[in-house]
């Protein structure tokens, strides 16, 4: 993606984009402190015209905010950088200074990273004005900015709303970054790249930059097997469409490739890129990757083999959530369940150390875990029964009577192997409904979930 670096820069951008650029609006507020006229707000490049002109939008004490519109938009954009912005009854002096922002679709050098998650297409220039707060001024500008918030927050008008903010940054940055105002510039070349689930590649543009467009194409996997190549566009091949752009479409020969990016330049500048996943790859369920993230030495696979006793019920936890499954750990003494055997007298009720639910509500698993051989765990055969006895003639009432309740399954979470287990005992827990869950079970529905994002079922 190109950036505006420095004045210098503009003059790239007025060769290239000066026949499709036919306009711009700037909107930005005004904040007087001590005499000093602290800008924010942002400039918008558009393909079409309008109509030239500005006035005042708002205001009261302190804030004023403006709508300069422009059939001149690089003179204008040349004005902000030089620190000269024109304001309804006149020019405004600023000291600015022209950063850039990252790639990631989030502004930052100006404002917060985090302010706001742009939804504008990433094929776009885009940059931002820093503008200085003198020091002398800043604790008194920070104190205005609370003044304003609230003053904003009681206009009449919809766009001054602090939680609506149809379209104008101002107040956000106000809130977000209120000691670094900035101007934001947001320019849409009108340009569209993609590549389809099939594997045709699109790219719409405006003709006349056609000329110095190409796409690089570079296959991920296998990294053994395929080289990357270049796309010239042949103007033979461009489709006219009503919008005075031009539209290319290639099917691109993915034979055996899996995965790829594709990369749009315009002369030698990265103007936007596409990842490309063919349909038959599946990708990894986010919440896998996340817990990759966090364990890229895979010890959760080492501690649902019970390496470490006190982590494997944090490690059942996680490769449950990591399957899709909302889970809820109780622990010791946290919940209880009453206790309908006979055979553990003076124990009225039974603690439960996980319950886990499917998302879709068809499914509940109530957990009982242990590190000890599940034979000679002697309650833990008690506690499980007792969850499905208490459940099994539950309904739940509704408008149009009573719905049959959800399956619930008692579970026994180990972090022994099916070879270590008994099998009378496995015998007579299955007899009772009673799911054992050994370290090999656990692992696969560990593993299972890298692939999916749905929940997986407990029997994988």
């Amino acid at each position: 993606m190109p950036y505006i670096e420095n004045p210098a820069d503009i003059q790239w951008y007025r060769e290239k984009f000066s026949d499709i650029w036919r306009s711009a609006t700037l909107t930005y507020s005004s904040i007087e402190v001590n005499g000093i006229q602290i800008p924010n707000g942002e400039l918008k490049f558009s393909r079409e015209s309008c109509e030239e002109g500005s006035k005042i939008l708002y205001r009261e004490g302190a804030l004023s905010i403006y709508e300069v519109s422009t059939t001149a938009p690089f003179d204008l954009l040349e004005q902000i950088i030089s620190g000269k912005i024109p304001i309804g009854d006149g020019t405004a002096d600023i000291k600015s200074e022209l950063r850039r922002h990252n790639p990631s679709n989030y502004f930052q050098d100006g404002v917060r990273e985090g302010r706001v998650r742009e939804t504008r297409p990433r094929m776009e220039v885009n940059a931002a004005v820093s503008i200085d707060i003198p020091e002398d001024v800043e604790d008194e500008y920070s104190e205005v900015v609370d003044e304003l918030d609230d003053q904003l927050m009681r206009a009449d008008e919809p766009y001054y709303d602090l939680g609506c903010c149809e379209g104008y940054y101002f107040d956000y940055i106000f809130r977000s970054d209120r000691e670094t105002p900035a101007i934001l510039l947001f320019a849409d070349s009108g340009m569209d790249f993609s590549i389809s689930e099939s594997g045709t590649l699109k790219v719409v543009s405006p003709t006349s930059l056609f000329e110095e467009l190409f796409v690089s194409v570079l296959p991920q996997k296998p990294y053994d097997e395929h080289k990357g190549w270049q796309i010239r566009f042949d103007e033979n091949q461009l489709e006219s469409l009503d919008d005075c752009r031009s539209r290319y479409t290639e099917d691109l020969e993915l034979e055996d490739i899996d995965e790829l990016y594709a990369v749009l330049y315009l002369e030698d500048e990265m103007v936007n890129m596409v990842e490309h996943i063919t349909g038959d790859v599946v990708p990894e369920n986010p919440r896998y990757e996340i817990m990759q993230a966090f364990d890229q030495d895979n010890n959760l696979e080492g501690y649902l083999e019970g390496h470490n006793a006190d982590y494997f019920e944090v490690a059942v936890v996680n490769a449950l959530s990591t399957a899709g499954w909302l889970v809820q750990w109780y622990g010791d003494d946290s919940f209880v369940i009453p206790s309908f055997s006979e055979d553990v007298p003076g124990a009225p009720f039974q603690e439960i150390d996980v319950i886990a639910y499917h998302p879709e509500n068809t499914q509940i698993l109530f957990i009982e875990w242990t590190n000890q051989d599940i034979s000679k765990k002697e309650q833990i055969l008690d506690r499980t029964q007792a969850v499905s006895s208490v459940l099994e003639d539950y309904h739940i009432p509704t408008d149009i009577g009573l719905i049959e309740p959800l399956q619930t399954i008692p579970c026994v979470a180990t972090p022994q192997k099916p070879t270590e287990l008994s099998d009378d005992v496995v015998d007579e827990f299955e007899e009772k409904g009673i799911k054992v869950l050994h370290s090999e079970r656990l692992q696969a529905i560990y593993a299972a979930s890298q692939d999916t994002t749905e929940t997986v079922d407990v029997d994988t």
